[in-house]
């Protein structure tokens, strides 16, 4: 079975390559992974049935990167950028855990009017 969940595109701050004190220190980054986590889970809750909590041991999570421009990030740092999206989808209850999944190279596109990430899921 496969699931798709569309995102906004991750604030700056959640990169691994964005030093802390450069914008609000550890508190504004903190603030920002919360956001980010608690969006996640809102997202599913409002686009699945409230049944619907797979709880796949394992995944293949392929991220889909649209960006306003072609000046997309690295694709290791727009992974590592999303943790706190994939944490979200763990307390929502579609992994029971995101430790045993996969993460395929992130694919990117230009999208200048709705730039976004989308998650293509398929329980393993």
């Amino acid at each position: 079975m496969t699931i798709t969940i569309t995102l906004p595109l991750p604030d700056r701050i959640l990169s691994p390559n964005h030093t802390v004190g450069s914008r609000g220190g550890r508190m504004a980054k903190a603030t920002a992974i919360k956001k980010a986590r608690t969006l996640a889970k809102v997202e599913c809750m409002s686009s699945f049935a409230s049944s619907f909590k797979p709880r796949w041991k394992t995944a293949v999570v392929q991220v889909t990167w649209y960006a306003k421009t072609i000046a997309f990030p690295d694709g290791d740092n727009a992974l590592a950028s999303l943790k706190a999206f994939f944490d979200g989808l763990t307390d929502y209850g579609i992994f029971d855990d995101d430790r045993g999944n996969t993460y395929p190279p992130v694919q990117f596109a230009k999208d200048k009017d709705n730039p976004r990430i989308v998650l293509t899921i398929t329980g393993a």
